[in-house]
């Protein structure tokens, strides 16, 4: 158990040990919490919740143990957005291993929803026993892709995600971390290039539009002058006759 992260935690290595709090980094173990059920999006306006499993022979503090909340790309657990209590199950607890969630209210948590995110599990207020794979918070429910967006049923040692199936119950789907993240980037590459498609054809539209009403305008214009012009023929042609 106490391995279960070693192949899986290279996004969040570097969040185990704040920077500014010079710990005897010999003694970091890999991650001894894991986090599961970790969808890649999060709706907006509703609470989330962490779901983690900890070795038993950790010893954990449930009136002041944590869940951070982190930006991926933080290298100090001071820079958590939010806090949640850690809450433990006795009823889902087997002897080597225990299981707890923390629910973050939605009031809580960061607005943007173009940022990742990562769960770390906090004791002492200073060291981090493991951390999630990334998510999104603050998604629309309809941007959310269901086959990108599939529940994390368990990691094991050699980095594997297993991913339950909604169509099937009998199979499971087996990605690694970078194959997960790899598909997200590529799903939100492919929404940006639509999103840029519909910005240059409105753009388009935009500009025929601006090019038919200039077009109008100096018609307009032209016109103006042309009746302005007539008038002052006629009016310096009748004062000539009268002179």
């Amino acid at each position: 158990m106490s391995e279960i992260n070693d192949q899986c935690s290279d996004t969040s290595s570097d969040l185990n040990w704040p920077i500014d709090h010079p710990m005897e980094r010999q003694s970091q173990q890999h991650d001894r919490v894991i986090f599961e059920n970790v969808p890649d999006q999060y709706v907006k306006g509703e609470d989330v919740t962490a779901f983690f499993s900890i070795v038993s022979d950790i010893k954990v503090n449930p009136n002041e143990d944590q869940i951070g909340l982190l930006r991926v790309g933080s290298t100090n657990i001071k820079e958590c957005l939010a806090y949640a209590p850690v809450q433990f199950n006795p009823s889902t607890t087997s002897g080597s291993t225990g299981h707890g969630i923390a629910i973050f209210p939605s009031s809580s948590l960061p607005v943007t929803d173009d940022e990742f995110y990562q769960f770390c599990y906090i004791i002492n207020k200073t060291k981090n026993l493991g951390s999630s794979i990334p998510f999104q918070l603050n998604c629309a429910l309809d941007d959310i892709d269901l086959l990108s967006n599939l529940p994390v049923g368990k990691t094991n040692p050699d980095g594997l995600i297993a991913l339950a199936d909604h169509d099937n119950d009998e199979l499971v789907v087996i990605h690694t971390k970078r194959m997960l993240t790899e598909e997200k980037l590529r799903q939100e590459n492919r929404q940006l290039l639509d999103r840029n498609r519909r910005l240059e054809s409105q753009k388009d539209e935009c500009e025929e539009k601006l090019e038919l009403l200039e077009i109008k305008t100096k018609e307009h214009m032209d016109k103006i002058n042309n009746d302005m012009q007539v008038r002052n023929n006629i009016f310096f042609t009748q004062r000539g006759k009268k002179i």
